[in-house]
């Protein structure tokens, strides 16, 4: 079978972003990799930076990457290129959505479905994958992934539009390990891309109002534009009474934490109402955090940990495609590989009222 006319049959090396240490990368040629059983090869279309990435470039989580240099990008669109042996169900041209977890498939975690919590996790022997953070990732222009961390991704959705498919199965996994309960009053703390399809997602689900907290400016004003009903300005006045106001004293029935603001967790605890669920989607580095524990306890709170994004994909594109959620908005600002450090320093700064940031090849 020959190679589709819209990809491109990949020659022996290719163009990555290459991490050569903390705080230094640069765009370097480097072999193609090749597809293993069960892999297959993808020409990547898009990669979003993802808030975990400038964490990974500055060494500021042990064990990603496990060793350097390391290809980053875990946010990615492509098309299918070549299978590797036993792959069934694909072929060239296929447009797809790569999923960052692959589990080794046998243990504890993977057989009940938890493949991302993986008993062995960073053995790469065990056939354990994390792309972008312990397995080479998708800022280039090609990638290895196993075949079974591929969705398809239909014509309807774009190819920088489904980067974002990932962010929205982060907090979709959110919403479900807590559940929402009808016409519940929601809270999201931080209007980042997580949090913005989070606001989308808890109406989606069944909340009747969502309140939003945020620092003002671009981000606290999309929220508005895609469902957000009551916006509070973190910087002006006292957030949790503002809250408190807003629902009459009683706090809110389901807290989201997306921000990983070191006041964030205390604040959903102080936001929330008794007998109510908070949920932590947020990346917190330094992991270390102090939160009123007896208050916690006294209120009778849930509080739900999250763990990125499995099991998830194929329903956040059932959203999409049914109008619930919107992703295309959320993503400001596209840049060429070759512009990496422009776009690293426009996501990281919030330049141009930036939001989600795309690579595209």
């Amino acid at each position: 079978m020959g190679t589709p006319s819209n990809i491109t049959e990949p020659g022996n090396t290719m163009q990555a972003l290459v991490l050569l240490e903390p705080h230094r990368f640069e765009i370097q040629t480097v072999p193609v990799p090749r597809p293993g059983p069960g892999e297959v090869l993808c020409q990547v279309r898009a990669t979003s930076i993802c808030g975990t990435d400038p964490k990974v470039i500055n060494g500021k989580t042990p064990g990603w990457p496990p060793d350097y240099p390391f290809i980053l990008g875990h946010e990615w669109t492509g098309q299918v290129v070549e299978l590797g042996e036993g792959v069934v169900g694909w072929q060239p041209g296929d447009r797809v959505v790569g999923e960052p977890h692959k589990g080794c498939g046998y243990c504890r975690q993977c057989l009940t479905g938890n493949y991302n919590m993986c008993d062995n996790y960073g053995r790469p022997e065990t056939g354990h994958r994390h792309y972008g953070f312990r397995s080479q990732g998708s800022y280039a222009e090609y990638m290895v992934a196993a075949a079974r961390t591929l969705h398809r991704l239909p014509e309807s959705i774009g190819y920088v539009e489904g980067t974002m498919v990932g962010s929205a199965g982060v907090a979709l996994n959110g919403l479900r390990l807590a559940g929402v309960e009808p016409a519940a009053t929601g809270l999201v703390i931080g209007p980042g891309a997580i949090g913005l399809c989070a606001i989308q997602l808890l109406k989606a689900m069944g909340a009747a109002r969502v309140i939003c907290v945020g620092r003002a400016g671009a981000r606290l004003n999309m929220a508005r534009e895609i469902g957000a009903d009551d916006l509070i300005d973190s910087q002006r006045g006292d957030a949790v009474q503002q809250v408190l106001d807003l629902t009459c004293g009683r706090g809110v029935d389901i807290s989201i934490e997306s921000a990983g603001a070191d006041e964030g967790p205390t604040w959903a605890i102080r936001m929330t109402r008794l007998g109510g669920k908070i949920v932590l989607l947020a990346h917190f580095v330094p992991s270390e955090r102090t939160i009123p524990i007896q208050e916690m306890s006294f209120k009778q709170l849930t509080m739900y940990g999250v763990k990125a994004d499995p099991n998830t994909y194929d329903q956040v594109i059932s959203f999409v495609a049914a109008g619930s959620l919107q992703l295309k908005p959320l993503v400001s600002h596209v840049y060429p590989l070759g512009d990496f450090a422009r776009a690293l320093d426009t996501f990281v700064n919030r330049r141009e009222g930036a939001m989600k940031v795309a690579i595209q090849n």
